[in-house]
């Protein structure tokens, strides 16, 4: 006796075979679409990575963004010595910054913080899970914060889960002098 099957049970079969297969195989991985360069200024919303030596001047930072250090990472930020007040690292109010992987972040302001907010301005949140950070705010006078915010400015919530962190500044994590500091949390 032969049993027959119409085209759509067929199709139905086939499907879920198919699923099986498609189910059992990996994800292939996706290149990073964002990659900082030498002429990278702002980093917007979604991840971007560094993978190389890369030396940048006042990078803004522009929504919730995560900046993953690739090993071979030696990222270099500064102040471009346009405006002596601003920020290596720009993590203004509304923003967000998420630092993560395992090379290195170099960053110096001068009125400024290293990774915050520029002079008179208040920073956003701040979170370091991975990399070698070394953040100096303040180089002028000593008055911004290696992580957090600038001279006279408010810093946002600021939280470490892991990496090496080395901050220097009017604070090394927090606010610049003059400020109020939002919550610092220090878990690894």
């Amino acid at each position: 006796m032969t049993c027959l099957r119409s085209p759509s049970t067929r199709l139905a079969g086939l499907a879920a075979a198919t699923s099986l297969v498609v189910l059992g195989l990996a994800a292939p991985a996706q290149a990073a679409e964002n990659v900082i360069t030498n002429h990278t200024t702002e980093i917007t919303t979604g991840e971007w990575v560094c993978d190389s030596a890369v030396l940048v001047a006042d990078l803004d930072v522009i929504g919730e963004v995560t900046l993953i250090l690739d090993d071979g990472c030696d990222l270099t930020a500064t102040t471009s010595g346009l405006d002596p007040r601003s920020a290596a690292i720009h993590v203004e109010q509304g923003n967000s910054l998420t630092i993560d992987g395992t090379g290195a972040l170099d960053a110096t302001g001068w009125e400024g913080a290293g990774i915050g907010s520029r002079y008179r301005g208040d920073s956003g949140p701040i979170t370091i899970n991975g990399g070698t950070i070394t953040a100096t705010g303040g180089t002028i006078d000593g008055s911004g914060a290696g992580i957090g915010s600038g001279d006279r400015g408010d810093s946002g919530p600021i939280t470490i889960n892991g990496g090496t962190v080395t901050a220097a500044g009017g604070a090394g994590i927090g606010s610049g002098d003059h400020g109020d500091s939002g919550p610092i949390t220090i878990n690894g």
